[in-house]
């Protein structure tokens, strides 16, 4: 009876061992693979995926890595001069007595190219006003036949309205896997459609461009001009930016863009229907790690803000205006700041 005994404590104590062997064993396996967290829905995804903790400044949105930017061409000061010189003579020609519309896109280019060869700023506001309107009447009008402009032809399957049409661009063969791209909001601005309401139909032809934009920023006439591309003049707008010499001088990258953006504090989030939340409806991100980083272009809401140095640093338009940007703007766009 002892030895039966004996035989059965033997038994328990190598049952116990075994036990503590196995449960060892699996607290050391999940302390070295722990079970990943659940990732984030709804509201709180999004939140997690417009913020990066950590990062201080006036605004910290994180988004995905940019593309490579198209070098815009540096035209040196003669040959801005020149062609200003060569638009103005072939504005005067072309554009009033017996307008020639076949040349105005050539007219327009070349005023793109020589617009900052202006020497003053009163010559600069008469070219500002003719190449405004020669880009209304050439780039942005989809009947014209741009140079270097592709078209899309409305088909009776097309869903989505221009976002499902911008999709089937950005995944054609000509810009996949290329930093190239096109927003629906730069599409409705391209063509002449009313982004909030789109009319589109079978079989209209709708225009756009393969060519990464180019920002310039002039901190001193407080002043955002749009190019397509380094020789096409979108737009110009009023900015306001950064107080006390804040906004950076030289050339960043735009790499994160957000629609209603959540304002990152330390320790808080501040929703983009928060009055207190002064990023607007757009924000379009400089590259981290370099110099600028945790700054960008934004809109507001202030518009008496704009024409004044009152931000941390970063680039405020009004709300119409950056949408209007923003629809243009990829990842990887240029961003030239200068006094």
């Amino acid at each position: 009876m002892a030895r039966r005994g004996s035989g059965r404590g033997v038994r328990r104590v190598l049952v116990l061992l075994l036990i503590l062997a196995v449960g060892g064993g699996y607290y050391y396996y999940v302390k070295k693979h722990p079970k990943p967290a659940p990732a984030p829905q709804g509201k709180e995804a999004r939140i997690l995926e417009d913020t990066e903790p950590g990062v201080t400044g006036e605004e910290e949105i994180s988004g995905p890595p940019t593309s490579a930017p198209e070098p815009a061409v540096n035209y040196a000061d003669a040959q801005r001069a020149e062609s200003l010189a060569r638009a103005n003579a072939m504005y005067e020609q072309c554009c009033k007595d017996k307008p020639d519309k076949s040349k105005w896109g050539e007219i327009q280019r070349l005023y793109s190219v020589g617009l900052d060869a202006c020497r003053d700023e009163a010559a600069r506001k008469e070219v500002l006003g003719r190449l405004a309107k020669l880009t209304k009447e050439t780039v942005l009008n989809p009947e014209y036949a741009c140079e270097g402009a592709l078209c899309y032809t409305v088909a009776d399957t097309d869903k989505g309205g221009l976002s499902g049409i911008a999709k089937r661009i950005n995944g054609s063969p000509e810009f996949k896997g290329t930093p190239y791209a096109v927003h629906y909001d730069g599409l409705a601005a391209l063509n002449g459609i009313d982004r909030k309401a789109p009319i589109l139909h079978p079989g209209q032809k709708l225009k756009y461009f393969k060519a990464i934009p180019i920002v310039v920023i002039d901190k001193s006439k407080f002043r955002l001009t749009l190019y397509l591309g380094p020789e096409r003049f979108i737009r110009e707008y009023r900015i306001a930016i950064g107080k006390e010499n804040k906004t950076p001088v030289g050339e960043f990258v735009i790499e994160t863009k957000t629609s209603d953006p959540v304002w990152h504090r330390p320790g808080k989030l501040i929703q983009p229907d928060d009055p207190k939340n002064p990023l607007g409806s757009r924000w379009l991100g400089f590259s981290k790690g370099q110099p600028g980083a945790g700054l960008g272009i934004h809109g507001t809401r202030e518009p008496s803000s704009i024409g004044k140095e009152v931000s941390e640093g970063c680039i405020r338009l009004l709300n119409e205006d950056v949408e209007e940007l923003y629809g243009f703007a990829v990842t990887g766009t240029r961003v030239i700041i200068r006094e």
